[in-house]
């Protein structure tokens, strides 16, 4: 089947209740290490007599790396596009699994951080915050230090931009100078503040 030619050995399908398919699926997030997977479970399928037009029943098996509201979450995600596919009548399942590797990818906790207590989490994410900090104030000097760099560049061009009716600066070029100059002023005012 196409599902088999797509997933590998990541599907698999069996018989179901009336006679109906009931498709497995192995989620991760994708492009993601294998060492580096946190999250992942097996997603349960049954397909009823009218499918696609009416929507599959979905289980997650065999989860890893999510808490109970996650997985209701993920459940009512895949739900919600279920119903929206079987409004057209639309073959869905790969559509399905793409929207549960999604949702992993986003919820993917590294497994050599979900053994951390609470207080480590907390460290760390206090000593990111604070890296992110000092990123910002470096960023924010060096744009300071363009600034006064630009102010004189403002001068030098200043003092050769002259027109010809006996030395006065042409208008358009100090307005637009002076609007650049007025917005990198209330930039730093607003970093500093």
């Amino acid at each position: 089947t196409v599902l088999a030619a797509v997933y590998g050995d990541d599907f698999w399908s069996e018989e179901g209740v009336w006679g109906c398919a009931r498709l497995h699926f192995n989620v991760r997030p994708p492009d993601t290490a294998p060492e580096n997977v946190g999250s992942e479970f097996t997603l349960s399928a049954q397909l009823g007599k009218k499918y696609p037009y009416v929507p599959p029943t979905f289980e997650l098996q065999n989860v890893k790396g999510l808490k109970r509201q996650e997985q209701q979450k993920v459940l009512a995600i895949l739900n919600e596009k279920a119903q929206e596919y079987a409004g057209i009548g639309s073959v869905m399942m790969c559509e399905i699994v793409q929207e549960a590797e999604d949702y992993l990818l986003e919820h993917n906790i590294d497994p050599a951080k979900a053994n951390m207590s609470a207080w480590e989490q907390m460290k760390e994410r206090e000593a990111a915050e604070e890296e992110a900090k000092r990123i910002q104030k470096e960023e924010q000097e060096a744009q300071l230090l363009d600034d006064s760099s630009y102010q004189q560049k403002r001068f030098e061009f200043s003092s050769l931009d002259k027109s010809a009716d006996g030395g006065h600066l042409a208008p358009a070029a100090v307005i637009q100078a002076e609007k650049e100059l007025a917005r990198q002023m209330q930039t730093l005012d607003a970093a500093f503040a």
